[in-house]
């Protein structure tokens, strides 16, 4: 599977990993069955089967609490994390990032803690974003319609500011060819 995947075929990966998946269940191989839901979840969500991803790393976190693995709990908490966040769960995906941030900050695994934080960072920033549109959204519907030239918004004592499209001011005076009203 892990060829596969390496070779960006995922559909015949993910077929290994069922594979390996069926040969550790029937073997009775918790380290074994984790490994490959781990991996079939991060196929899964390559080619978008999101719901195939979520229910194997799900599972993985939960083996991986029973093995006290805690590197794979650490990286399955951190791929929920992922998945919430693209399913738009933000508080979700918050939850999970923190606490594989916790988890590897407690195992000094400087690659997950640093990668733990961007995905926070990243995830606050999107929060901002979506705050900051909704604001622009609320001022667009608030804000008063453009003046039209005719009904007194035009050139001859409006009082308003002008640009031209050089993107310089100009008086009212000036030739209004080049002149737009700004709202």
């Amino acid at each position: 599977g892990l060829v596969y995947a390496n070779l960006n075929m995922e559909e015949e990966a993910a077929r290994h990993y069922q594979y390996a998946l069926l040969y550790a269940v029937k073997l009775n191989n918790l380290e074994g069955e984790s490994a490959a839901l781990a991996n079939l979840a991060f196929s899964g969500r390559k080619v978008g089967d999101v719901t195939t991803a979520k229910a194997c790393i799900e599972r993985h976190v939960e083996l991986a609490e029973t093995l006290h693995d805690d590197r794979g709990k650490t990286i399955g908490l951190h791929e929920l994390g992922k998945i919430a966040e693209e399913e738009g769960e933000l508080d979700d995906a918050q939850r999970f990032f923190s606490e594989s941030l916790d988890l590897a900050k407690k195992l000094g695994r400087e690659a997950d803690v640093n990668s733990a934080r961007c995905s926070i960072a990243i995830l606050q920033a999107k929060r901002r974003m979506e705050e900051h549109m909704r604001a622009v959204g609320r001022q667009l519907t608030t804000a008063s319609p453009p003046r039209d030239r005719a009904a007194g918004g035009g050139a001859g004592g409006s009082g308003h500011a002008r640009h031209s499209r050089r993107g310089g001011r100009h008086d009212e005076d000036e030739d209004e060819e080049e002149e737009e009203d700004l709202p």
